[in-house]
């Protein structure tokens, strides 16, 4: 079941809501633990629901608020729903509040924006916890200057387990011709360690409650061509990690017995090159005339 609707008293300001349930139950042979989860089974129920507004408070400046929630429960049978073994149960629910505004001026546009989430999960397998992330950014954009575009920003956030934190970034566009144009990018990341990262207390996955968040930062520059019927693109992108997550096999296990996977920080820095080429051509018809194929 889902809704999704929306109502505009004014040209000024629009209300939007959205809604929805779903129930699923189904085998899970193979999923998790082939090949000995012939009778598993897995019953999936996940509640949400968003409430947004945007108000155009006067001709330069608007805001947009937002709250939301999603509720989750999974229960899954390992040796099927008559066998009690083997289950297992989790319970999570996420709720979110932000607002974003922005202003206009004549030299460009300026973004702010914060927002909150508040994660909370009950599991037989994970446990019971909670966390709370806090974030702000702050961005600009602006194309006053000729053929060149420029969107520059940073994100600061907030985890009650992880610190503080600062995401700056860039985006660039210069139009070279009509058709040519240079684009670059630079910016940063995280990955926070998810609870199943953290707390998994299981005979085949144990968690690792001493993980540390994923950051990386990535540049990407290149080169595009447009035209009526053509688009192609050269670029290059570097990507740096640091604190990669990765789950692994435990060392020292004593044969016959079940080597559990576990979850760390697998090295400081992982570098990821790559030149991509692509053009895209629209089908060009030849002879330029209708012609009768047998």
């Amino acid at each position: 079941m889902y809704y999704d609707g929306t109502y505009q008293p004014n040209e000024s300001n629009q209300i939007k809501a959205n809604f929805g349930y779903i129930d699923n139950q189904f085998g899970a042979n193979g999923y998790y633990a082939a090949p000995t989860d012939k009778e598993a089974y897995e019953h999936v129920k996940t509640a949400f629901a968003s409430l947004q507004s945007k108000h155009q408070l006067s001709k330069d400046f608007s805001i947009s608020p937002r709250l939301s929630n999603r509720y989750n429960e999974d229960e899954y049978w390992y040796l099927g729903r008559q066998n009690s073994k083997g289950r297992s149960k989790h319970y999570s629910n996420v709720f979110g509040a932000e607002v974003n505004a922005a202003l206009e001026q004549h030299y460009g546009t300026f973004g702010l924006g914060l927002e909150s989430r508040f994660e909370r999960i009950n599991s037989t397998a994970i446990g019971s916890h909670n966390r709370e992330n806090y974030g702000g950014y702050l961005e600009f954009k602006t194309e006053a200057i000729a053929k060149l575009m420029v969107n520059a920003g940073a994100y600061v956030n907030y985890n009650s387990k992880f610190g503080w934190q600062v995401f700056p970034g860039l985006d660039l566009g210069y139009s070279i011709t009509e058709r040519w144009k240079f684009v670059l990018s630079a910016g940063s990341a995280q990955r926070i360690p998810s609870f199943t990262d953290l707390y998994t207390n299981q005979t085949a996955n144990i968690g690792n409650p001493a993980l540390t968040s994923e950051n990386a930062y990535q540049i990407e520059g290149g080169i595009k061509y447009l035209s009526n019927r053509i688009v192609a693109q050269a670029s290059y992108f570097h990507r740096n990690i640091n604190d990669f997550i990765d789950w692994q096999k435990t060392e020292g296990a004593v044969e016959g017995t079940v080597v559990p996977w576990k979850p760390s920080n697998i090295g400081k820095i992982l570098l990821m090159e790559s030149m991509d080429l692509f053009v895209i051509s629209s089908m060009i018809q030849w002879p330029p005339h209708d012609i009768t194929r047998q």
